[in-house]
């Protein structure tokens, strides 16, 4: 049985909200490319923002989040999704996640992360996103589940 609100599916609205409240507390920040850390990175045309809705993760292979992938110009205007290109190529480090995704014509794009089953070495996952040239990366924490 689904629940609904109005028209709406209540796992569809909670998802929502959720990354409504990654993006109003700001849990990443977009930074100069001559940063060394950040969540977006500056190129010459398109910054592309990795927001996870969970930083940190248990390296379990199963745990996972979702992540809100934005693109927009040096000016903030979104991409013309008519016009240009929709996909937006994805790589990660440690776990898994998709290869591409397609942006909506708000130029965002909602993916899942998988963590890793250990932490790896230094217990980062970094997930990168690549838009006409131009990289976007984020990290997610991972800790050991035998902790």
């Amino acid at each position: 049985m689904m629940f609904r609100i109005g028209r709406e599916p209540v796992s569809r609205i909670l998802l929502v909200l959720s990354l409504f409240l990654v993006l109003a507390i700001g849990l990443t920040d977009c930074e100069d490319s001559t940063k060394s850390s950040g969540s977006g990175v500056y190129s010459s045309e398109w910054v592309i923002t990795i927001q996870p809705v969970f930083s940190t993760l248990k390296a379990d292979g199963a745990s996972s989040t979702h992540v809100m992938i934005t693109v927009r110009n040096r000016n903030g205007t979104k991409p013309d999704t008519t016009t240009d290109t929709t996909l937006v190529y994805l790589s990660v480090d440690l776990g898994s996640i998709t290869s591409s995704a397609t942006l909506d014509s708000d130029g965002q794009a909602v993916v899942y992360y998988t963590a890793a089953s250990t932490p790896g070495n230094d217990g980062k996952a970094t997930i990168r996103a690549t838009y006409k040239g131009s990289l976007g990366s984020a990290t997610i924490e991972l800790y050991s589940s035998s902790i």
